[in-house]
C-alpha cells in the first residue's frame, strides 16, 4: 500500500488547503515522542494541517490518523478535541419582530453573554446603522453591505442583511469601556474554536440558513450605480458556542433550542461559502460585567 502527504505547496501528499495554523494545546505532545525526527515531525505538522482545514470531527479524524499510522508504520491518532459548550443567552429574531435581522440578533446574543442589558429591537433601533434599498427602472439600488445593513431588518420583504464591519461598527457603538468587538474574518472555524471558544469567547459567524448551500444570489447597484454588490439570499448569522466530536454548536437566531448541533463539515462548508466571516467581542481591561458562565 502506498500512502502519500502533501500540504498544498505538494511535500507530503495532504488534502485540502493549507490553513497555517495549528493547535496549540496538543501539537507538541503529538510532536514530543518523535522530537529530532525532522522529516516525521514535518509530516505530522502537515498533517495536523490538513485535519483543522477539514474542520475538527471523527471523519478526518479516522482517515488522517490512518494515513499517519500507514506512513510511520506505527499506531497513531490525533488527541480528541474535547468537548465546548459556552452558555450564550438565545434569543430568537422572530420573537423581536426581525424576520431579516439574524445578524443584529446574533450581535445582541454576544453582548447578553457579557452581561450588557440590551435587546435585538434596541440594537437594531439604536446601534445598527442602515441604509434602505429601492427599485428604480427595474433595477435595485442599495448600500454596501460591508458598510450599512441593506434594508430594514424589521421587513419581510425589504431586509437584506450585513456583513461583518457592519456588525462591529455597531458593536463599538454600544459596548462599554473595557471591551471591544473585532473583526476575525478569515479565520477557519477551527481556529476560532482554539483561540476563542476554549477561552470562552464565543464567536459570531455568517453561514447559511440550515448550513445549505447557497442557493441563490441577490444583486443591486449602488445609488450611484458605480458599484454592484452581490449577496447570499440564504445568507444568516448564528454564535459558535461549542463543538463536541464530529458536531459544531451554534446559537441559531431562527430556532428556538439554546444550541442547534450541525455537522462540521456542512458549518465549514457554508462559514467558508459565506467568506469566512467572524465577529468576537473581547475584553481589554478592567471591566463591569462579566461572562454568563
Amino acid at each position: 500500500m502506498q500512502t502519500t502527504f502533501e500540504d498544498a505547496g505538494g511535500t507530503y501528499g495532504f488534502t485540502g488547503e493549507s490553513t497555517g495554523e495549528m493547535n496549540a494545546y496538543n501539537v507538541d505532545a503529538i510532536i514530543a515522542p518523535f522530537a529530532g525526527k525532522r522529516e516525521i515531525e514535518e509530516i505530522i505538522y502537515y498533517a495536523l494541517d490538513t485535519y483543522y482545514t477539514l474542520g475538527v470531527c471523527r471523519e478526518a479524524d479516522e482517515q488522517i490518523s490512518t494515513c499517519v499510522s500507514d506512513f510511520l508504520c506505527i499506531p497513531f491518532s490525533f488527541s480528541s478535541v474535547e468537548s465546548i459548550q459556552l452558555n450564550v443567552p438565545h434569543l430568537s429574531q422572530i420573537d423581536y419582530d426581525l424576520p431579516n435581522g439574524c445578524e443584529a440578533t446574533a450581535a445582541t446574543m454576544l453582548l447578553q453573554y457579557w452581561g450588557l442589558d440590551i435587546s435585538p429591537t434596541q440594537f437594531v433601533d439604536d446601534y445598527l446603522p442602515c441604509e434602505q434599498t429601492s427599485i428604480r427602472w427595474g433595477c435595485r439600488y442599495g448600500p454596501n453591505p460591508k458598510q450599512f445593513y441593506a434594508g430594514d431588518p424589521h421587513s419581510e420583504t425589504n431586509g437584506w442583511g450585513c456583513f461583518a464591519p457592519v456588525i462591529v461598527t455597531a458593536l463599538n457603538r454600544c459596548l462599554p469601556s473595557g471591551y471591544i468587538a473585532k473583526n476575525v474574518s478569515g479565520m477557519s472555524l477551527a481556529s476560532l474554536q482554539e483561540q476563542y471558544l476554549a477561552h470562552n469567547i464565543p464567536v459570531a459567524v455568517w453561514v447559511t440558513v440550515d448550513m445549505e448551500e447557497v442557493d441563490k444570489i441577490i444583486q443591486w447597484q449602488s445609488n450611484d450605480g458605480e458599484e454592484s454588490f452581490l449577496y447570499p439570499a440564504n445568507e444568516h448569522c448564528m454564535v459558535f458556542t461549542g463543538c463536541e466530536n464530529d458536531q459544531y454548536y451554534f446559537a441559531d437566531p431562527l430556532k428556538e433550542e439554546q444550541a442547534t448541533a450541525y455537522a462540521s463539515q456542512d458549518a465549514v462548508r457554508a462559514y467558508n461559502e459565506m467568506g469566512m466571516q467572524a465577529v468576537v467581542i473581547v475584553p481589554t481591561g478592567t471591566t463591569g460585567f462579566t461572562p454568563k458562565q
